[in-house]
């Protein structure tokens, strides 16, 4: 185990966290429109958004463990496969409104974007170039 594996661990799970807790704000301000289509919709995008990143996490903690990048590859094209035929069930049987689905499931990129927004951390001053301009 690697001392950055358990900061890592720590930011993934704020990422779902924070995933979830968007996911909560979507499908409240779904309501807004009255319809069981897109609250449904939207409850079904946070909830595939939060599976897929949870099975990414496994798949990719256990392509580093066992270094296996082919059977790897190929466990990625199968859930991508089952990711759009989920996704497919959803808009096309199931009948929910697909704007609302997407909207769901980018609560995700959301929680991602401001998770690593902190992750770059202080400068070190030591590392600083001084020009001499006067700023």
């Amino acid at each position: 185990m690697s001392e950055r594996e358990p900061a890592t661990r720590s930011m993934l799970d704020r990422v779902m966290l924070r995933s979830g807790l968007f996911g909560l704000a979507v499908i409240a301000g779904s309501l807004f429109w009255r319809s069981w289509a897109i609250t449904l919709g939207a409850a079904a995008g946070v909830a595939l958004a939060l599976v897929n990143f949870w099975a990414q996490r496994r798949l990719v903690g256990s392509m580093i463990e066992s270094r296996r990048q082919g059977a790897a590859a190929g466990l990625f094209i199968v859930k991508l496969g089952v990711l759009f035929g989920v996704l497919y069930a959803l808009i096309a049987v199931a009948g929910l409104d697909a704007i609302a689905l997407m909207a769901g499931f980018s609560v995700l990129v959301v929680a991602i974007t401001i998770s690593g927004h902190g992750m770059g951390g202080e400068a070190d001053p030591s590392d600083t170039q001084e020009d001499g301009d006067a700023v």
